[in-house]
């Protein structure tokens, strides 16, 4: 999916704007059908996600602009955690992450794999 390997792309250029560089952190990308780009933010962290409604407007010219075309973006709550990740690793700790909301503290012992 285009938008999962450009998120990096996409989170430097959004988190350039001060106000929407912790929100553009915490969510993650969850679909991209036609124009509509899904974020998801986690459901402990609701007021994120009211937020980024708010800054919709800088979001969607953040994610056009690297994605190339028009985007519209709509923002829900998931039951994903928010691991503080390095950009390079969001994927793959995206992953992590719904293991995590399925298995909980009986995830131990994760290894990443080359």
């Amino acid at each position: 999916m285009e938008l999962r390997r450009r998120w990096p792309e996409i989170v430097a250029l959004i988190s350039r704007h001060p106000p929407t560089k912790p929100l553009i952190e915490a969510c993650r990308p969850l679909s991209a059908e036609g124009t509509l780009v899904t974020l998801g933010f986690p459901e402990s962290q609701l007021f994120l996600r009211d937020v980024a409604d708010r800054r919709r407007p800088t979001l969607e010219e953040g994610i056009s602009r690297v994605l190339g075309r028009p985007v519209v973006v709509r923002c829900v709550a998931t039951n994903l955690e928010t691991d503080v990740v390095s950009t390079e690793d969001r994927e793959g700790s995206a992953v992590i992450a719904a293991a995590r909301a399925v298995w909980g503290d009986e995830l131990v012992g994760v290894i990443e794999v080359d």
